[in-house]
């Protein structure tokens, strides 16, 4: 809760859909009447702060009263929430009655307590159709309002609206996380002729408070990309006249795009936003293009590090694109393309590497995506193609991904032309090494992040995309899935503990038919301490979880499966004793009933000292939460190793998000890396499915967190540099696992020896250059290291007999 102060960020610029409806300042409250004054309302979700404040709002909010005396957030008189966006206020004014202003009592400045970003007013004569007035915060602005910064105090926004004819009044406010206070509502009684909004058509308020949201985050994104280039065009050697037109030219086009978006409400946060957008951008490709420099600029690029789209080469950038490969692999690289002139650019791609047919390398425009807090990314990976459009002054990453194939072993090189027409080609030279060696198969790693799709609605899954997500996920080695017990049914139980009411089968056979050939299959069962309420201390209790298991057991074998196939996840994150009896006494169950079913768990006692015995003995597979093994240090690690070293299954998985804010490499990638290094034989992501209630390609509008590592929208999905890095991580840990054999078993001791010591080595480098598990990804670091450790080791089992090994 707010206690420690802290100073808070920079008052919203909201976006303002009334913008044009520029307020005088309000007049006193004494000339109208407050028709809100002592009215009803409801709020959603309920106040949820644990501070002092009201849990209900009763009628606190409407009474009238306007509370100055001591810190808001420490008063019953207001109702406050933490991290919930948007909060609803629904007041009911009794009868239509028309008003034209409406006022929000809030207070901040101090503990983390931020004004919020946008206040939205809605009206409605019947409760169930509304329209928008307008923006509180935003119009409260443009009549020169201004809420104090540095310090602690209370402020009343403040609005002149239409004067309009409602009953239901709404306000949906759009915190700046992770909290929201207010006190009193007030609206006032229109004095003169009133009139009926044009038109009562908006049903889902939220649905229009998301897009409001999108248009105020991309109005941010447009505003941080003006400086950014305002920055870049006075870096640029120009003439002191040519740089001020050039800047003032970068301010009126910022301003017209952040217009534009405003009205238009683009339905997805891809750059550039608004076609006003574009000519931002085309203003720093003129500045360029003035300033002498090159009008097409290619350069090779380390696939995981972070990109600006105005970026041009600096520093040390790579000689070549240099992809490393075993035979039957595939492995990416990427280059980046940029167009510094006042006009969008079209320019064909194609790659010529001797010995390499032209189908073994695809060519993908990444597409620039919005992110909050007003940030772009280039993460999505378009549809292969030989042409593309570069707009003007913007940078466009290619991903370059090989299928290695039957290609020869050894070095094989050439080049990517980029050519746009009625210009010089550009090249980047291409390095592509093919290992001799073959990756081992099967895999053998679980490699699951909780797709749930037993289940069509589940989080971000849907009827329209539910058939593309399995398909994708197994290409990219994803092949232990997730179901939630939706598919095994906990079913009913007489006073004997017998089950009396058979559950249905229907999603367990729809959750199989679309993972046909699974390595694992999972199920979150979400245990409480009974079973069809038989307490687990009750000795029916082994009875009813006896009936549950055979049943499931017999329908997994009707559909051609067998339980030991099945992992069982009873009690997620255990971390305190009240949890692991739960899950203790589920275990003994599932296992004195002979099933055959196992148990994973995931235990998250910070010291894992404190983990129970009993617990981590009891189930087949223990997988570590590897933000807090991270956390915790060498300690945690060493425990971990000693679990692996008895014979333990062990897996690792992360939980962290939102995924695009995530460094591919130290996140994702290294996660293998650190699997091998303590003995692990799975790895897991939350999630491959939460996508936050959003969609994932229109990131200014997320309801929550997206942890989805892909793009995954209503109906539809695309790549993403996230997954492909798991892809790229889980190819990785082969390299490991075929040095790690050479270690234990090559007939050589002196080879054994040198295989040791250069998996140790790799580890130790690769995993030195993640640093943090879960460090942002604008974080510098070296992500070439786990490629050129890959080269050695590639290089060394090239020189070693395989074959004898397995």
């Amino acid at each position: 809760m707010p206690t420690t102060p802290s100073i808070p960020c920079r008052a919203a610029r909201g976006a303002a859909i009334l913008l044009t409806l520029l307020a005088a300042p309000p007049a006193p409250a004494a000339e109208a009447e407050n028709v809100a004054l002592g009215k009803p309302y409801t709020l959603e979700p309920a106040p949820n702060y644990s501070g002092a404040t009201s849990k209900t709002g009763a009628t606190i909010l409407t009474d009238g009263q306007i509370s100055r005396a001591g810190t808001l957030w420490a008063q019953p008189s207001a109702a406050g929430w933490a991290r919930t966006s948007p909060v609803t206020i629904t007041i009911d004014l009794g009868t239509p009655v028309a008003i034209d202003r409406v006022t929000w009592h809030t207070a901040a400045g101090a503990a983390d307590v931020q004004w919020p970003a946008s206040i939205y007013v809605f009206g409605s004569v019947d409760g169930s159709h509304f329209t928008l007035l307008g923006d509180l915060v935003a119009l409260d602005a443009a009549r020169g309002g201004s809420p104090p910064l540095g310090h602690y105090a209370d402020y009343t926004f403040s609005a002149s609206l239409p004067a309009t004819e409602v009953r239901y009044l709404r306000l949906m406010a759009d915190a700046r996380l992770p909290y929201l206070f207010v006190d009193e509502i007030q609206a006032f009684r229109a004095a003169g002729a009133a009139r009926r909004a044009s038109s009562f058509d908006v049903g889902d308020t939220k649905a229009e408070f998301w897009n409001a949201h999108a248009a105020v985050k991309g109005g941010d994104a447009i505003h941080a990309d003006l400086a950014r280039l305002r920055a870049r065009i006075a870096a640029l050697s120009l003439s002191a006249d040519q740089r001020q037109r050039f800047d003032a030219a970068a301010v009126r086009a910022a301003g017209s795009a952040i217009e534009s978006a405003r009205s238009a409400r683009p339905a997805r946060s891809s750059l550039p936003l608004v076609s006003g957008h574009g000519a931002l951008f085309a203003v720093l490709g003129a500045a360029e293009q003035a300033s002498g420099a090159p009008p097409l600029q290619a350069w090779p690029a380390n696939p995981w590090s972070p990109l600006q789209p105005e970026d041009v080469p600096h520093g040390a950038t790579p000689a070549h694109l240099d992809i490393l490969a075993m035979r039957g692999e595939q492995r990416s690289g990427a280059f980046n393309v940029h167009n510094g002139t006042g006009e969008d650019a079209t320019v064909t791609l194609a790659a010529a590497v001797d010995g390499v047919s032209a189908d073994q390398l695809s060519l993908s425009p990444v597409a620039w995506t919005g992110m909050e807090p007003a940030t772009w990314l280039a993460a999505k990976i378009l549809p292969a193609t030989t042409a593309m459009t570069i707009p003007a002054g913007t940078t466009q990453q290619v991903w370059v991904k090989l299928t290695a194939g039957e290609t020869a072993p050894g070095l094989h090189s050439g080049a990517i032309r980029i050519q746009a027409r009625g210009q010089s080609a550009v090249t980047v030279p291409v390095a592509v090494r093919i290992f001799s060696t073959r990756p081992p198969t099967p895999q053998t790693l679980v490699v699951g992040g909780w797709d749930y799709l037993q289940d069509p609605g589940t989080n971000g899954v849907t009827s329209a995309n539910v058939d593309l997500i399995a398909p994708f996920l197994r290409a990219q080695g994803v092949n232990t899935p997730w179901a939630t017990r939706v598919a095994l049914e906990l079913g009913k139980y007489d006073e004997s503990g017998h089950l009396s009411a058979p559950p249905s089968t229907a999603a367990l056979g729809h959750w199989l038919a679309r993972w046909p050939t699974a390595m694992r299959y999972r199920v979150f069962i979400g245990a409480g301490n009974d079973l069809g309420g038989i307490a687990a201390t009750d000795p029916r209790f082994a009875v009813a979880v006896k009936e549950w298991a055979t049943f499931w057991a017999a329908a997994i074998k009707r559909l051609g499966k067998t339980p030991q196939d099945f992992d069982l996840h009873i009690v997620d994150e255990p971390r305190n004793a009240a949890q692991a009896q739960t899950e203790i006494a589920w275990v003994r169950a599932i296992k004195a009933a002979g099933a055959g079913f196992h148990v994973w768990v995931n235990p998250n006692w910070p010291d894992p000292a404190s983990t129970p015995r009993e617990l981590i003995d009891l189930v087949d597979v223990v997988c570590i939460n590897l933000a807090i093994a991270d956390t915790a240090g060498e300690n945690y690690w060493r425990w971990a190793r000693g679990l692996a070293e008895s014979g333990k299954t062990l897996e690792v998985y992360g939980t962290d998000g939102p995924a695009r804010q995530l460094d591919p490499y130290a996140y994702y990638r290294a996660a293998f890396w650190r699997a091998s290094a303590i003995g692990a034989s799975g790895v897991s992501f939350w999630s491959f499915s939460d996508n936050g209630g959003g969609e994932s390609s229109n990131g200014f509008a997320t309801r929550s967190i997206d942890y989805v590592p892909y793009f995954l929208d209503r109906g539809s999905l695309a790549p993403g540099k996230q997954m492909e890095a798991i892809s790229e991580g889980l190819r990785d840990f082969d390299y490991l696992r075929l040095l790690s054999l050479v270690a234990r078993k090559s007939p050589k001791p002196d080879v054994r020896d040198a295989a040791k010591q250069l998996l140790e080595q790799a580890r130790t480098a690769v995993l030195a250059s993640a640093g943090t598990f879960n460090g942002p990804w604008t974080a510098t670091r070296d992500r070439s290291v786990a490629d050129a450790w890959r080269l050695r080791i590639g290089t060394f089992l090239d020189g070693v007999d395989l074959s004898s090994l397995h």
